[in-house]
């Protein structure tokens, strides 16, 4: 039987981490095992954590950020699916069953995304969601490469088969400094850019909390913030990817990739911003489209 590991990060999240502990527990499926991993906390987070005793397993350590605490996590568990929450984030009770549920269907995809409703200082449904209904996607890596999209989700709202992340974060061991924050980048990018199937459940079962010290949602507009992220998306590809395609090549990579993934939904949530990023206007998309379905047709013949 395949081992699920629930994998909570913390660092100074004594206000909010034990009621995220508490959302793991009360799954409808629950993980084998509870990971809480501390990055050197300064306030009460680690006497709540313990409080709760041998229904988890707690990790404390020195302060190296969110990506160190996920290569912590690997070094300490040998399951088959890792599910990444933030200590200030929350799973509605049935988010594990969910993901099982997809992992094990016959698309078998290697990594899970759920929505995010938020909650806290704003509610309603987080800007990263992208669909509203079940979503399969044999290959982004394209939509990544040359349509520079972020094709997945929050941490919070991830799940990985534990050998892909494995592989990814084998290329980052250098450079946990540059992912203190939004490590979820190294995971969502680099799954894409090596290839990685990716589901996207289109159902709210992860609750990400809005407030003050949240430093995705409070920056993710200013300019600063873009700047960091194009930063850490450019060293992604350069670890992964040794050389860009030309935009010719692009284009008719990034539609040979949407041929193979079509569907509208798939199209109105990530192609039609993508080929917008790579400067493609419709009509120079729909004629190289015809001329690729055209060529595609004559091989068959």
């Amino acid at each position: 039987m395949s081992k699920i590991a629930a994998v909570i990060n913390n660092y100074n999240y004594a206000a909010f981490v034990a009621e995220s502990i508490e959302s793991v527990l009360n799954q409808t499926i629950l993980p084998d095992e509870i990971i809480v991993i501390d990055d050197g906390s300064t306030d009460d987070s680690l006497r709540l954590i313990r409080q709760f005793g041998d229904k988890i397993r707690l990790i404390s350590k020195p302060n190296q950020g969110q990506l160190s605490c996920f290569y912590k996590a690997l070094e300490a568990s040998d399951a088959d699916y890792f599910f990444l929450l933030d200590a200030d984030d929350a799973w509605a009770a049935d988010h594990v069953e969910t993901a099982i549920e997809a992992f094990r269907s016959e698309m078998d995809p290697d990594c899970v995304f759920a929505n995010c409703e938020l909650f806290g200082s704003d509610i309603g449904e987080h800007p990263l969601n992208k669909v509203n209904c079940e979503v399969f996607l044999e290959r982004s890596r394209e939509l990544t490469l040359s349509g520079l999209l972020f094709v997945g989700m929050p941490t919070s709202a991830c799940a990985f088969k534990t050998c892909v992340i494995r592989k990814v974060l084998a290329h980052f061991q250098d450079t946990v400094e540059e992912f203190r924050t939004c490590a979820d980048d190294a995971l969502v990018y680099g799954t894409s850019l090596l290839g990685n199937s990716k589901l996207f459940t289109g159902k709210s079962t992860t609750l990400y909390r809005t407030h003050e010290s949240n430093c995705f949602f409070n920056s993710r507009r200013s300019p600063e913030a873009r700047k960091k992220s194009a930063k850490r998306r450019g060293l992604i590809i350069e670890k992964l990817i040794f050389k860009r395609p030309n935009q010719t090549e692009a284009v008719e990579k990034a539609l040979e990739e949407y041929v193979s993934n079509s569907n509208t939904e798939l199209y109105n949530s990530f192609y039609k911003r993508g080929l917008k990023n790579m400067e493609i206007s419709r009509i120079h998309y729909e004629i190289t489209k015809l001329r690729f379905i055209l060529s595609q047709f004559k091989m068959k013949r």
